[in-house]
Formats: C-alpha cells, sequence, structure tokens
C-alpha cells in the first residue's frame, strides 16, 4: 500500500515532465486522431444538428446544458477506460501523450513568433497572422493594436492552454486534463454573447469560467515571481482584475501587464462592433514589437514554474506519505 501511494503521486508527476517536454518537442501536430479535432468535430456535430431542433429560448439552454455536462463527463470516462483497457507500458506512453496534447505552450508561442515575424513583411502579413489567434476584427488593425492583441491571447492562453491542463493533469492525469480540454473547447466554439449562442452556449461559458478560476490565479501569482513584482504591482493587477467581464482573463491579462511593464486593453472590435476594455498596467507604455517575444518567455517562464511546483509538490507527498506509513 505505501508502495502504490508514493509510486502514484511520483507516476503523476513524472507523466506531466514527459508531457511538458513532449509538447516543447513537437507541439501539436494536426491529425485526424487527434483529440482536440475529436472533441471539435463532437461539438461542430451538436451545432448542426442539436442546435436547429431546439426552438425556443428554454429549450437551448437546457440543450447546452446537457452537452457542457456530456461531453466533459464522456471524456474523462471513455480516456480512463482506455488506458486502463491497455498494458502498463502502453498505458504510460499513450497518457503522456495524451497529456501532451492537452497542452499547448509550443504552439502559443510559435502563434505569437508568426505574427511580429509578419509584421517585419507588412502591416496586411501581420493582420493575416493574428486572425488565428484572436477572436476580435483584424481588418483594421494597427500595428500596435496588433501588438496588443498578440500580447493579451498569449497571456489568457498561458493560463487556458497550458497552466490549467498541467495542473488538471497533476490532479487526475489524462482523463481530467481532457475532460478539462473538453471544457475549454466548448467554451471556444459555443460559449459566445450572440443571437446564436447566447442560450445553448451559456453553460459552457460558465463552466469554462469555473474551470479556469483557479488556474487564473495560479497564472497570475507565477507571473508575479517571474517578472519580480512586489507587493505594490501584485496589488495593482488584483485591484486591476474587476475591469474585464472575464472573471479570469482580466486577471491574468492584469498580471502580465505588470510583469512585463506594458499597457494592455483599450479598444477592439468584434462582429463589427468597437468595444472598449479598462486599461490595467496604466503606468507603462504600451507594448511593442520586441515586447512579443517578451511576452512568450514570460508564458514560457510561468509554464516552468508552474510545472516545478506541482511535480515538487506530489513528490514531497510521496515522500511524506511513505515516511507517515513507515512510522
Amino acid at each position: 500500500m505505501r508502495v502504490n501511494r508514493k509510486f502514484s503521486s511520483s507516476y503523476r508527476a513524472g507523466m506531466m515532465l514527459a508531457a511538458f517536454a513532449l509538447d516543447r518537442l513537437i507541439g501539436d501536430p494536426e491529425r485526424p486522431t487527434h483529440p482536440a479535432r475529436l472533441l471539435g468535430e463532437t461539438i461542430a456535430l451538436a451545432d448542426r444538428g442539436l442546435l436547429p431542433r431546439l426552438k425556443s429560448p428554454l429549450s437551448r439552454r437546457i440543450g447546452g446544458v446537457g452537452l457542457a455536462l456530456a461531453l466533459p463527463a464522456a471524456t474523462f470516462l471513455g480516456v480512463s477506460r482506455l488506458l486502463r483497457s491497455l498494458p502498463t507500458t502502453w498505458s504510460m506512453l499513450v497518457e503522456v501523450w495524451l497529456l501532451g496534447t492537452a497542452l499547448a505552450g509550443r504552439d502559443l508561442g510559435e502563434a505569437a513568433s508568426r505574427v511580429q515575424r509578419g509584421l517585419t513583411v507588412s502591416l496586411d502579413e501581420g493582420r493575416r497572422q493574428v486572425a488565428w489567434i484572436v477572436g476580435r476584427d483584424t481588418i483594421e488593425m494597427t500595428e500596435a493594436e496588433v501588438v496588443r492583441a498578440t500580447v493579451e491571447t498569449v497571456a489568457e492562453n498561458t493560463s487556458d492552454g497550458v497552466v490549467s491542463p498541467l495542473l488538471f493533469g497533476f490532479i487526475g492525469g489524462a482523463p481530467l486534463a481532457l475532460a478539462f480540454k473538453a471544457i475549454s473547447t466548448l467554451d471556444s466554439m459555443v460559449g459566445y454573447r450572440n443571437e446564436r449562442y447566447s442560450d445553448f452556449g451559456w453553460a459552457s461559458a460558465r463552466l469554462d469560467d469555473l474551470a479556469n478560476y483557479v488556474p487564473a490565479r495560479v497564472t497570475g501569482l507565477a507571473a508575479s515571481i517571474v517578472g519580480g513584482l512586489g507587493r505594490k504591482g501584485m496589488r495593482s493587477w488584483w485591484r486591476d482584475r474587476v475591469h474585464h467581464a472575464s472573471p479570469n482573463a482580466g486577471l491574468v491579462e492584469a498580471s502580465f501587464a505588470q510583469a512585463l511593464r506594458v499597457r494592455l486593453g483599450g479598444k477592439a472590435r468584434y462582429g463589427g462592433i468597437e468595444m472598449r476594455r479598462a486599461e490595467v498596467g496604466g503606468d507603462y507604455d504600451p507594448p511593442g514589437l520586441a515586447d512579443i517575444d517578451r511576452t512568450v518567455a514570460l508564458s514560457e517562464a510561468v509554464g516552468l514554474v508552474v510545472l516545478g511546483a506541482g511535480a515538487g509538490a506530489l513528490w514531497g507527498w510521496g515522500d511524506a506519505d511513505a515516511e507517515h506509513h513507515d512510522a
């Protein structure tokens, strides 16, 4: 019993270290069997097949709740059953791969770098590249707006695409990390406040807020550590978090703004409608082209801090548990 418990914590830590290394090594190559693609196709099928049949706001709300609960649950149970059905060695290898697919650190950095390189070619190329990673209108963006959108997106996705899957992976391995990926994918596809999805995607958006609540705050703390923020800087981003519509994205953006010493927020257009968000990091200048590299470096450092802390905590728990039972 002692050995199994210690092995379980050490095993989980080792799995996450290997998965993080795998993501850094090969990223997230597109394959028909990639879990995120399968999740996306499932959601698209529900969007096409289920949503048109739901005629009233109440039926769309109920259908959306069902989808938001069923897909993560089915993902968790399906991955758990798959891993249990495999021989030990294959189960370990498959779990590392699945955990790696839940992480998006390398792809996030590469996408930001493509925007930066695009801007060195032309503003139109920068707009074209940033359109792949943001949901806002890009056709009329200035260079400064392209840069700001990139920095803000890297900040938000450091929490959603790196820290959250790390934490869920540490807690529940690949089943829980992929269940979180299902929640995140649901939010990215149907969690919009527009005419089509305001009811159907309501539960997906709220569940994503809940799932990312703790990871966003861990991200903010890690960014503060990496950025060398003192109490004043940390109080600033904690104060500024409330100015964003999202309970999580605003906090992460504000912490990155303080860690990078840049000003984020301001106007952006979504679906032809201009929206203005409160600025964070107001004591600093807006980010410049070189700050994209700095943002990617900060994102990578945040991931390493959370990885190291999580692995250390699991190994420490395993050692303490073993000593307790030995006693």
